[in-house]
């Protein structure tokens, strides 16, 4: 095999890994060319049909479809590039989320004569975001992730609520600003020994915004990459006051049946 065809094969087997392909659309000859994973996205055989511009944007949902057109007609206009994400259908009825960007080509007096691009089937990646979203939107506990800066990248509704802040608010702020100084001065130890990789577990009695007490059972949990380095820590915090509250209960209970009896053996 040539070095050409090799070439050709390594970027073929990289769009596959990647789920990306490539395009060009030609404006005065209309042409659409497409790169083979741009087909397979599509769920169209090469050897079933030439791309072409209208039947295309039959295959997009209709509140995307209308939206993408646009973009396509203002990047031939004025040569603005775009992203955007959209739904596609499969010949089939399958459903693809994908993201499409473009660029302009311009001709030497500067005039836009072809779009190109990349498309990118992120379905599998949206399904997992949204297990996630969902998974950690309804456990009972504050689910949560610090990077290595100890900066909050994500927090669910809980933990969010926990704290009175909105997602805006949460989203950046740091670990002391969040817990405040005394509260951050002991809960670092845990923090720095998460970001070296050791998982930490740890009971904390916390103050919220309305002022009421809470009790705590807060879990970091390493976050490793394939190479081993630690690039954050996920937090896990499940709110225990109930269960403090009973235990506690409990013990003066426990101490008052103890009075009584010594009382009773005293006399």
């Amino acid at each position: 095999m040539t070095r050409e065809g090799n070439h050709t094969r390594l970027l073929a087997l990289a769009e596959r890994m990647a789920a990306v392909g490539y395009w060009q659309f030609d404006i005065a000859s209309r042409k659409i060319t497409w790169s083979d994973e741009v087909f397979r996205i599509h769920g169209i055989s090469r050897r079933q049909v030439e791309p072409d511009y209208a039947q295309l944007l039959e295959l997009y949902h209709p509140q995307d479809r209308e939206i993408l057109a646009n973009l396509v007609d203002r990047a031939f206009t004025t040569g603005l590039g775009y992203e955007f994400e959209a739904r596609v259908f499969r010949p089939d009825g399958d459903m693809r989320h994908v993201i499409a960007m473009a660029e302009s080509l311009r001709d030497e007096d500067g005039k836009v004569e072809a779009l190109y691009g990349v498309f990118q089937d992120v379905t599998e990646r949206n399904h997992a975001e949204r297990f996630i979203r969902t998974l950690t939107g309804n456990l009972p506990a504050m689910v949560g992730y610090w990077d290595q800066t100890l900066r909050c990248s994500y927090a669910n509704e809980n933990y969010r609520e926990w704290f009175g802040r909105t997602p805006q608010q949460m989203i950046g702020v740091t670990m002391q600003e969040l817990l405040g100084d005394d509260v951050f001065r002991r809960n670092e130890p845990h923090a720095r020994a998460a970001l070296a990789g050791t998982p930490q577990r740890f009971e904390r009695t916390l103050t919220k915004p309305n002022g009421e007490i809470g009790h705590t059972l807060a879990q970091y949990i390493p976050d490793v990459d394939q190479h081993g380095q630690v690039l954050g820590f996920f937090v896990l915090v499940t709110d225990v006051t109930d269960l403090k509250e009973t235990q506690m209960q409990l013990q003066e209970s426990n101490a008052a049946l103890r009075n009584a009896l010594d009382r009773v053996r005293a006399r």
